[in-house]
C-alpha cells in the first residue's frame, strides 16, 4: 500500500503512516480484517492521527496550500476530524450508524463499514482519553500490542488487556461502544448561584445525560478573577484522568436511570463559564449544549468546498448581489449556519438597492425532530423582496435508505402565507393579484423502479384570514427509459384541477409548464431586471410538463393535462470553469428532440382543446440549482393565432432541481 499511496501533500502522509500503522494492527497482532476490522483499521487510524499530529501539529494539518484563494477562504481541516469525528458523527446523527463488528462484506452500505470499522473506534479511543488522560492511554495501547502481538485477539481480549495496564474496569465502557449503537449527548445547564458570603460563591452544578452512552464527566469552570476549576464527576470508582481536578459526588448512570446530576461547589469568584469537554475529545452529538453560557461558534467563507467542525455551530458567509430595474444593482450579505449541515440550519439574506436603499431580505430556519425520526424536520421560512412576501411553517419526512444516497420519497404539511404588493416588479404584472393567500399545502413524492421514475402529488387550499377562495390538486409521473447508445428518453405525465369561487391568477394552470410564484424567487428572471423586457416572454420557470411553444400564453387554465417526451441524443459534450464561492462548474450540453402533448385548456385564444408541438432543443446540465433547456417549438398543432403549423420559436427555460 505504500506504493499504492499518492496524493497532495500533507494529505497523502495520512496515507504513509496509516499504512505504517498496519504492521502493527494487521500484521503483528493479527486481528481478523474480515469481521473484526475494527481492531485493525480503528486502531491503525488513531495511530495515524497521532503521527499526523506529532509531525504536523494538530490546527489545520490537512491544509492543501495551493494559492491564495484556498488560504483565505477555505475552512480549517485536521486529520482527527476528517479522519475520526466527522465520519462517524455525521451518519450517527442522521441514524444509519451500527456497532462495531460486523463481516467487512455484509454492511448496508461501505461507507456504514467505513464508519463501523474505522472512525467509531477513532471516536471510542478518544473518549477513553477523556476519561483515562494521554499518557495511561497511550500506555494502555502498548500493553495490548505486547499482550497480543502474533496471538490473533478478539475484543474481549482488547478489554481485559486495556484493564490489566490502566488498573480498572472498562468493560461498561468498551462494551456500549462495540456491541450498541448508542449515542453520547451531555448537557450542562446555567449554574444556580445558592449564596454569596464574604468572597465565597456557592453554586449548584446542573447537568443532563441526554444520550443513552454513560460516561464519568469533567467540568472546567472559568471565573472572572481569570481562575479555572477543574472538577470531575465520576461514574464509579474510577479516578480522575492526569492534571488537578476535585472530585464531585459519584454520578451511578450505571445503576440509576435518573438522568440529572447536581453538585454543590464552592468558588471564589463568580463563574464565567462551563465547558463539560474543553480539549474535544468527546464524540457528543450535540456539543452545543456542552457549554454554558454560549456554544462555541466558527465563522467561515460561504465557499463551495466546507469542512465543518464538529465541536462548534458553524456561520458560514459571502457577499450578495443582485439587480433590478426598480432597485437598480442590490448588495448585501448572506449567512448559512448549521451544525454539520444538519442540525439549526439557518438561511439568512439582506441585499440593499443602491437607487433607493430599499431592503430585501429572506430568512428560514430548519431543524430535524429527532425524537420522532432523524429523517423528520420541522421548518419556518420568512420572505419580502421585489414586492412580495410571505412566510411559513413546514413538517416533513424524507425516506432516505442510504447515507450518502438521495432520498427516493417523503411527506410534507405546511402553512403558507404570501402575498403580492407592487405590480412595478414582476415581467407580467397582470398575473399577480394583490391580496392575502394563506393556504395549507399537502406534498407526497416516491421515487420507484429505476432510479429517477418519480411520482409527486400535491394538494393546496386556501385557509382562515384569505382574500381569495380556492383549492388546487396536483400530480405528475416522470420516467427514464435508456434505450443505449447514449440516447435516453425521459417521459412525463401531468394534471392539475384549480376549483373556487376566488381564484389568483398566479395560483391558476399555466399550460406552458410555468408557475408564476417559484419564477418569482430568481432575481435575474422572475423580475424585471436582466432580461430585456421585450424577450421576456421568452424565458420561464418551468416547473411541470407543458407545451413550450405557449411561453408567451400567460393566460392561466383551471385545469390541464399535459404528456411530454424528451429524447437526449450523442454527443454530449461539456466543459469546466471556476467561479469564485461557487468552485468548479462542469456544464454538460446535449441536443435533445421533444413531443408535448396537452388536453383540457379553456383558453379562447386556442382553437380547439388540445395541442400538441414537437421540436429539437439544447440541454445544459451542471447549472446550480437545475437546469436549461433552450427550445424550439418549430411545430404546433393547433398554429396560436398570427402563426404558422410550422414556424421558429425558441424559448429558454429554466427547470429547478426537485427536493
Amino acid at each position: 500500500m505504500l506504493v499504492m499511496c499518492s496524493g497532495y501533500s500533507p494529505r497523502y502522509y495520512l496515507l504513509f503512516w496509516h499504512e505504517i500503522g498496519h504492521n502493527y494492527f494487521m500484521g503483528a497482532v493479527s486481528t481478523n480484517q474480515t469481521d473484526r476490522a475494527f481492531l485493525d483499521e480503528g486502531f491503525t487510524t488513531f495511530l495515524e492521527i497521532a503521527a499526523m499530529e506529532h509531525f504536523l501539529g494538530r490546527e489545520d494539518n490537512l491544509r492543501i496550500k495551493r494559492g491564495w484563494y484556498r488560504e483565505y477562504f477555505y475552512a480549517y481541516e485536521e486529520d482527527r476530524i476528517y479522519r475520526g469525528f466527522r465520519p462517524y458523527m455525521d451518519p450517527a446523527l442522521q441514524g444509519y450508524t451500527l456497532p462495531m463488528p460486523m463481516n467487512a462484506d455484509c454492511a448496508p452500505e461501505w461507507l456504514i463499514y467505513r464508519a463501523s470499522s474505522y472512525y467509531k473506534p477513532v471516536c471510542m479511543l478518544f473518549a477513553l482519553e477523556y476519561i483515562l488522560g494521554k499518557r495511561l492511554l497511550y500506555d494502555c495501547i502498548r500493553g495490548y500490542y505486547g499482550d497480543w502481538k502474533f496471538k490473533h485477539p478478539y475484543e474481549r481480549d482488547m478489554f481485559e488487556s486495556f484493564e490489566r495496564a490502566s488498573r480498572g474496569e472498562l468493560t461498561w465502557f468498551f462494551e456500549q461502544w462495540v456491541y450498541t449503537d448508542k449515542k453520547l449527548d451531555y448537557a450542562v445547564s446555567r449554574p444556580q448561584l445558592l449564596s454569596r458570603d464574604e468572597g465565597e460563591y456557592r453554586y449548584r452544578l446542573k447537568l443532563e445525560r441526554v444520550g443513552e452512552m454513560v460516561m464519568p464527566i469533567r467540568v472546567q469552570a472559568a471565573l472572572e478573577d481569570g481562575t479555572v476549576r477543574n472538577y470531575w464527576i465520576p461514574l464509579n470508582d474510577n479516578p480522575p484522568p492526569d492534571g488537578e481536578y476535585e472530585v464531585l459526588p459519584v454520578w451511578d448512570q450505571l445503576r440509576d436511570p435518573y438522568r440529572i446530576y447536581t453538585a454543590e461547589i464552592i468558588l471564589p469568584a463568580r463563574i464565567k463559564s462551563l465547558d463539560i469537554d474543553p480539549e474535544s475529545l468527546l464524540a457528543d452529538l450535540n456539543p452545543l449544549n456542552n457549554r454554558w453560557p454560549f456554544p462555541k461558534i466558527q465563522f467561515d467563507w460561504l465557499v463551495e468546498e466546507n469542512s465543518p467542525p464538529v465541536n462548534a455551530y458553524q456561520i458560514r458567509q459571502r457577499p450578495g448581489l443582485g439587480y433590478n430595474i426598480i432597485d437598480g444593482a442590490e448588495v448585501g450579505w448572506k449567512f448559512k449556519g448549521s451544525y454539520l449541515e444538519y442540525r439549526h440550519n439557518v438561511d439568512l439574506s439582506v441585499n440593499f438597492g443602491l437607487l433607493n436603499f430599499r431592503p430585501d431580505w429572506s430568512a428560514g430556519y430548519h431543524t430535524p425532530i429527532s425524537k420522532l425520526s432523524p429523517q423528520s424536520f420541522i421548518g419556518f421560512s420568512a420572505f419580502d423582496r421585489d414586492g412580495f412576501q410571505g412566510g411559513g411553517l413546514a413538517l416533513w419526512w424524507r425516506d432516505k435508505p442510504f447515507y450518502r444516497g438521495e432520498p427516493v420519497g417523503g411527506v410534507k404539511f405546511a402553512f403558507q402565507h404570501r402575498r403580492h404588493y407592487s405590480d412595478d416588479y414582476p415581467p407580467f404584472p397582470a398575473v399577480w393579484e394583490k391580496g392575502v393567500d394563506n393556504s395549507l399545502v399537502f406534498s407526497f413524492w416516491r421515487e420507484f423502479f429505476a432510479r429517477g421514475s418519480r411520482l409527486e402529488f400535491k394538494l393546496r387550499a386556501s385557509v382562515f384570514c384569505d382574500d381569495f377562495s380556492y383549492s388546487q390538486m396536483e400530480w405528475s409521473l416522470t420516467q427514464p427509459v435508456g434505450i443505449g447508445r447514449g440516447f435516453d428518453l425521459k417521459l412525463g405525465l401531468f394534471a392539475g384541477l384549480v376549483k373556487g369561487d376566488e381564484i389568483p391568477s398566479q395560483r391558476l394552470l399555466y399550460p406552458s409548464g410555468w408557475e408564476p410564484e417559484i419564477d418569482r424567487g430568481y432575481e435575474y428572471w422572475g423580475v424585471r431586471s436582466l432580461v430585456p423586457s421585450g424577450e421576456a416572454e421568452h424565458f420561464l420557470t418551468r416547473s411541470m410538463p407543458g407545451i413550450y411553444g405557449l411561453y408567451g400564453n400567460r393566460i392561466g387554465e383551471k385545469s390541464y393535462a399535459a404528456l411530454s417526451s424528451e429524447m437526449a441524443i450523442p454527443p454530449k459534450f461539456g466543459w469546466r470553469f471556476w467561479l469564485p464561492f461557487l468552485g468548479d462548474i462542469r456544464i454538460a450540453v446535449q441536443p435533445v428532440l421533444f413531443a408535448n402533448f396537452a388536453l383540457g385548456m379553456e383558453n379562447q385564444s386556442i382553437e380547439k382543446d388540445y395541442i400538441w408541438e414537437a421540436g429539437p432543443g439544447i440541454k445544459l446540465s451542471g447549472i446550480p440549482g437545475g437546469d436549461f433547456h433552450i427550445a424550439f417549438p418549430l411545430w404546433i398543432d393547433p398554429a396560436l393565432p398570427g402563426e404558422d403549423n410550422y414556424d421558429f420559436r425558441w424559448v429558454l427555460a429554466f427547470v429547478p432541481s426537485v427536493n
